[in-house]
């Protein structure tokens, strides 16, 4: 579920999971539906990633959320699908996000930091599949 207000009354923070519209890159749309991705940077920040561990300005970032069975993977591709990302400053007003499934997400990784203005909202429960149900 979506909570569509919540950015209105407060800014995205780092560890948010948001809801974003349509991605595109280089003026081509290359996702057709809504999104739904971890904020891991915020604008004026610099990300990086060596051997699957996400670097915040410098500092590595602890990301309790990330599934126990993908972290204990030994090829590093099988564990988060883009292990090494050289330093990148992610623009004013832009956001990087990543899925919590690393080995399987599509996200920044590949299609680089998106504008704050088109995210939606703020995912605060999952409910499917009901195995999974959860507050965020």
């Amino acid at each position: 579920l979506v909570n569509k207000l919540s950015y209105r009354l407060h800014d995205i923070h780092r560890g948010d999971v948001v809801v974003f519209d349509r991605v595109t890159v280089d003026g081509q749309v290359v996702q057709h539906d809504d999104l739904i991705k971890r904020v891991i940077a915020l604008g004026g920040e610099t990300i990086s990633i060596k051997d699957c561990n996400v670097f915040i300005d410098g500092k590595l970032l602890k990301e309790s959320y990330l599934n126990d069975y993908d972290i204990a993977q030994t090829i590093l591709e099988d564990r988060c699908r883009v292990p090494s990302m050289d330093a990148t400053i992610v623009p004013e007003n832009q956001l990087f996000v990543m899925g919590d499934n690393r080995p399987q997400s599509f996200d920044s990784r590949m299609f680089g930091p998106i504008a704050q203005n088109i995210v939606v909202g703020r995912a605060f429960v999952i409910i499917w599949p009901f195995s999974a149900a959860k507050f965020l």
